[in-house]
């Protein structure tokens, strides 16, 4: 609990239960504890993956994590009730592929980078970060008309889509829902988003660049190579069209990382992950986390032996 969820040192731990308790208690053995944990809590892991790769969509991030030193990445993968979490040397797409798995059917929730283009199932690439980028581009170039009103359209385009995507979630709330809101209708208003994108992007394409492009040249061949995975949403409403809760469940690692800098050992790296992955999936359902992880040690050691 000290560890994962108070995001505290090893040598803070031994501190606070000598202070607090007078508990004795030598970092080594509190490590062994935490080793101790995480492998009884294996099983319970691996159904967390197990429902991770069965999930209509899921969300994924990565984020700089440093074990003995050296830097690695510690992989998110979310969904709104499961936390999971993975350490790799590698930033690779093989990893996210090894995660998911080959025959992931569902949707997955992602920011641009490359290493998520190869993942199984339907790819829907965060809109909050392609927004914050054209922020950029709009503060960048606050005189130019051109700039101002191509992001305009986007942003337009953006909110006329995200309307859509509601009116869908309630018609199918009713018991009659209206008509233009079926499975097909759907499919038809993703293909005319996607078309009306790529038109937006076209002129400002195939500018060379030795030539001078314009400003909004580079955001406009984003737009077009991913004009197929940025509108996932409308033809299937209940999958986000940001990856929000990606960032949200990675946060706290990322301030345990400026914390306590990182992990000592591949052993560590997975027993942090581990519990990261439990207590962040009982917090995430407004469990208890202590009293979680008493009944998950309390099941093992009643558990027959093998």
């Amino acid at each position: 609990m000290l560890r994962s969820s108070c995001r505290l040192p090893v040598r803070a731990i031994r501190t606070l239960l000598k202070s607090l308790y007078n508990l004795s208690v030598s970092t080594g053995e509190i490590v062994n504890v935490l080793h101790l944990i995480a492998e009884q809590g294996r099983s319970q892991l691996e159904g967390l993956l197990q429902q991770i790769r069965s999930a209509p969509y899921l969300h994924g991030d990565e984020t700089g994590w440093r074990e003995d030193g050296q830097n690695g990445y510690l992989w998110c993968f979310c969904t709104p009730n499961i936390r999971y979490f993975q350490f790799d040397h590698s930033r690779a797409g093989r990893i996210p592929r090894e995660v998911i798995g080959a025959t992931y059917q569902g949707h997955v929730v992602t920011d641009f980078y490359g290493g998520y283009n190869g993942v199984s199932g339907n790819n829907q690439r965060c809109w909050v970060h392609l927004l914050r980028d054209f922020d950029k581009l709009l503060q960048a170039h606050p005189s130019d008309v051109s700039v101002q009103e191509w992001g305009q359209q986007i942003y337009d385009l953006y909110h006329e889509a995200k309307l859509y995507q509601k009116k869908c979630l309630e018609a199918r709330a009713l018991s009659c829902p209206p008509a233009g809101f079926n499975v097909l209708n759907r499919r038809q208003k993703r293909r005319e988003f996607e078309s009306r994108l790529a038109w937006i992007a076209t002129p400002y394409l195939d500018q060379k660049k030795d030539t001078g492009r314009a400003p909004q040249a580079v955001l406009a061949e984003r737009l077009d190579r991913y004009a197929s995975e940025l509108f996932c949403f409308i033809e299937f409403p209940d999958v986000p069209s940001g990856n929000n809760a990606a960032e949200r469940a990675i946060r706290p690692c990322v301030i345990a990382r400026k914390i306590f800098g990182g992990t000592r050992s591949a052993k560590g790296s997975k027993t942090y992950s581990t519990i990261a992955s439990l207590f962040g999936t009982w917090h995430i359902n407004n469990l208890d986390p202590m009293k979680a992880c008493q009944d998950m040690l309390s099941q093992q050691h009643l558990a027959p032996q093998t």
